[in-house]
């Protein structure tokens, strides 16, 4: 079992050099334009926000006190939770990967249905109701990216 405070310390301030980093890219990107936003104004702003949020985190998991969570059962996480998250992780880079070679509509398809697999309960009424609600968002997303906003997916 891994300790949640430890967890939330080794996460936290991987996210802010991570934010750190978007931070950085955005500001390559450049941060305005002749007057509107550049490519990098929306990636800086979420790197700051990143940085901000994960370093709260990271402050309030430094002075926890172990004995308030004790009496949630949140003191352990198992390591089967976490194999959940490090599974449904390397399902997005999958989905990643998938989408240059089939496309993004049907690779979000397959990461639902993927993620919802993973964490979802192992019977036939979950499984048709997650492929009726992966479609139902593929078609939604499909539209509002493709025809609204006029996004080319992949």
């Amino acid at each position: 079992m891994l300790q949640v405070r430890r967890l939330d310390i080794y996460v936290s301030v991987i996210l802010v050099f991570f934010g750190a980093w978007i931070v950085y890219q955005g500001v390559g990107y450049g941060l305005a334009e002749g007057g509107v936003p550049g490519g990098g104004f929306f990636p800086f702003w979420v790197g700051v926000g990143l940085i901000v949020c994960a370093s709260v985190n990271a402050y309030r998991a430094f002075h926890r006190d172990g004995a308030t969570l004790a009496g949630l059962g949140l003191e352990n996480i198992p390591y089967s939770e976490i194999g959940k998250v490090l599974g449904a992780s390397a399902l997005m880079a999958a989905f990643i990967v998938l989408a240059f070679a089939i496309g993004m509509t049907p690779a979000i398809f397959l990461l639902m249905l993927a993620i919802g697999a993973v964490f979802g309960p192992r019977n036939f009424r979950f499984y048709a109701v997650l492929t009726a609600i992966a479609v139902a968002m593929t078609v939604i997303l499909y539209f509002t990216f493709a025809n609204l906003l006029g996004v080319p997916l992949i």
